[in-house]
């Protein structure tokens, strides 16, 4: 009997079919409008991993994050306002000409790579003349390549150049670390260019002599995939998984054990983040 019982409430579950805004959202809630919820947080840059229609803490967060970058109710719920802001973006067909990368499609059409790279499931940044994308419209861009989101929330304003060097620094710094450590990572970078200690520029602090492996032996210069670019973005947002540190290191990789003289705030995937 009780078998039974759950096995009917499954069903139930399974069979109530609504479309994204017939109902409010929030932590618990199950169903294809939360998948469908899910996937338009993956495109707007927001990443909930991959959609299961189950409203979880992931969901949440990334809710949660939205409406803060979007000057809505910050509650954690999907309602009325949240979701008609999340399907108010619209989407074109784009064919790739010669000469085409996804930094400069992203240029064109003011929107991110990363947005490009979600919306067409894109492992690299490597794209073919005549292939299809879907780009998401929001009006032709008169400013840089990078000036694509409003920086009027980032701790810092950067130019292209510096956006660069960031998402160099923290692919070649931290490509094998999970998607906290590298927002960790470019975080320490803007913390030392606030801190009177550090330049403060951000080309005076990852050109400082021996402050950055990468830079010392070259890895710095390798290009970079992935979700280098976007945990630039998180960071200049104002995400600091780190509490504040200025430092970080690998015990593995230690070639100084000065290191282990600055007081530990956390430690994210293998580094360790110290003031």
């Amino acid at each position: 009997m009780v078998i039974a019982i759950i096995l009917l409430m499954g069903s139930s579950i399974i069979a109530e079919a609504y479309t994204l805004g017939s109902r409010t959202l929030m932590f618990g809630k199950v169903g294809e409008d939360v998948k469908e919820l899910q996937i338009k947080l993956n495109q707007w840059g927001y990443s909930v991993g991959a959609p299961d229609g189950i409203y979880g803490k992931g969901t949440e967060k990334a809710i949660i994050q939205f409406q803060k970058d979007q000057g809505l109710v910050i509650d954690g719920i999907a309602g009325r306002n949240t979701i008609n802001k999340l399907k108010a973006e619209k989407y074109i067909k784009y064919s790739v000409k010669p000469g085409d990368t996804l930094v400069k499609i992203a240029n064109k059409f003011n929107t991110t790579v990363w947005k490009i790279k979600v919306n067409n499931n894109l492992n690299t940044d490597v794209i073919y003349v005549g292939e299809r994308l879907n780009i998401p419209q929001s009006g032709p861009n008169t400013t840089s390549a990078y000036a694509i989101q409003s920086k009027s929330n980032y701790r810092l304003h950067i130019t292209e150049e510096e956006m660069d060097w960031l998402t160099r620094a923290v692919y070649s710094e931290a490509r094998g670390e999970p998607y906290k450590g590298q927002v960790a990572v470019a975080a320490v970078i803007l913390n030392r260019v606030l801190h009177p200690r550090f330049p403060n520029t951000i080309k005076g602090v990852i050109f400082e002599p021996w402050a950055f492996t990468a830079v010392h032996d070259g890895q710095f210069w390798l290009e970079p995939k992935g979700t280098a670019r976007q945990a630039v973005v998180d960071a200049l947002k104002g995400w600091d998984p780190t509490g504040g540190a200025t430092f970080y290191y690998n015990p593995a990789k230690v070639t100084s054990y000065w290191i282990y003289t600055r007081p530990v705030i956390t430690r994210i995937g293998r580094h360790y983040f110290a003031t």
